[in-house]
């Protein structure tokens, strides 16, 4: 199939029968963050190319954006502050999902695509008030995100049982995110892995008389490995990290601010991302396993690796990194061994041939079907069922 330039999406036969079910009908898209995240830029841009009307409810976590404005998207934030990952959410998050409620049973959107389970719920509720149909995206299995008290996380598996029940299309990232409990409402299941558009080398690309580039991205905390990654640098002086990203932690970001081996690019978006992909040897994207969650993820940065034919630097004890050996597309090691991670950027580095090879069957992959077109039109055909 023919590769785009970023986000634009593949017109087929197939899409062009589907376009005009969505004339003049309102998609409503709600997420509890901004709409810098890479899957958000990439729905909205799906969406706003199959009709006019689309609007993105939001949560300006950072109170960074204007209220409301108008490009081709309408974009109106609804909550702002409050942060991230701290206790103060505890009050933030009822106060959003009330918000949310009511703004549902307000609007005159003919389809919800709503953004996980502490946003799904107050738009389910409202949405099946008003008898509209909701896609429930799910980036992360809410039970599965933390260590919860075991009385906490059957209630919240309950809950969300109820949300899989009464939604009308479930989106997941990979075949792992569906759990069993849910095996009796699998037909509703689209899984859009979290595959990018094609970002095309820079003009001033240059391989050579650089030295061995190591890059990552996306939310940098300690659980994704950037603090053992910094600990391997310090044994391979001659190795750089690229970065680029956002901190929670403000110890961590000073640590990674002055370490001379870094070079950070701060918060960018997700084309500008991909093109740094270009710039490294390998794409680092380490999870701690601690946490169910991280042992089920599904990378962004595998996906961008494979779309700029680039080896992956996985932990081992993630599950999908069998998937990530069977095909050859790169490189494992145990999570919180430091000498292992030094020993494997060493062999990456050592042996340039295999690491493009590995490269050249991911980016193979990405051409064949781990792409953001094929996943587009799967979403469009998905979604064009329940407003038509």
């Amino acid at each position: 199939m023919t590769i785009l330039h970023p986000f634009t999406v593949e017109i087929t036969i197939n899409a062009m029968k589907i376009a005009p079910v969505f004339e003049n009908k309102k998609i409503v898209v709600i997420a509890n963050c901004d709409e810098d995240r890479p899957h958000l830029q990439k729905l909205l841009s799906v969406y706003e190319r199959w009709m006019g009307r689309i609007q993105f409810i939001g949560w300006d976590r950072r109170n960074q954006k204007k209220d409301r404005y108008d490009s081709n998207v309408s974009y109106r934030y609804i909550q702002r502050g409050w942060g991230y990952a701290n206790n103060w959410l505890l009050f933030g998050l009822p106060l959003w999902a009330l918000k949310v409620f009511f703004f549902v049973l307000r609007s005159d959107g003919a389809l919800f695509h709503v953004i996980d389970f502490d946003s799904a719920l107050p738009t389910l509720l409202a949405a099946k008030l008003k008898g509209k149909p909701v896609v429930y995206d799910i980036r992360d299995n809410f039970s599965l995100r933390h260590n919860w008290p075991a009385w906490l996380k059957r209630m919240i598996e309950i809950l969300d049982t109820f949300l899989i029940m009464r939604s009308d299309k479930i989106i997941v990232v990979d075949e792992s995110r569906i759990e069993k409990r849910w095996n009796a409402y699998k037909e509703k299941f689209v899984i859009l892995y979290n595959a990018p558009p094609d970002v095309p080398k820079p003009q001033n690309y240059n391989s050579k008389n650089r030295p061995f580039t190591v890059y990552t991205s996306g939310y940098l905390t300690e659980e994704r490995g950037i603090k053992l990654l910094l600990q391997a640098a310090e044994q391979l002086p001659d190795i750089k990290i690229l970065m680029a990203g956002r901190f929670i932690n403000r110890k961590l970001e000073n640590l990674v601010l002055n370490h001379p081996q870094v070079d950070f690019r701060g918060w960018m978006t997700q084309a500008d991302s991909l093109a740094l992909c270009h710039e490294a040897d390998v794409i680092f994207a380490f999870y701690d396993p601690k946490t169910e969650i991280n042992r089920k993820a599904a990378s962004n940065k595998w996906f961008d690796a494979m779309m700029a034919g680039k080896p992956i630097l996985v932990n081992q004890e993630v599950l999908k990194s069998t998937w990530i050996k069977q095909k050859d597309i790169g490189y494992t090691c145990p999570y919180g061994d430091v000498s292992a991670l030094v020993d494997v950027l060493r062999e990456i580095r050592s042996n340039p041939l295999e690491s493009e090879r590995k490269g050249a069957r991911g980016r193979a992959l990405f051409e064949q079907q781990y792409n953001w077109d094929a996943m587009a039109i799967k979403l469009k055909q998905s979604v064009s069922e329940l407003i038509e």
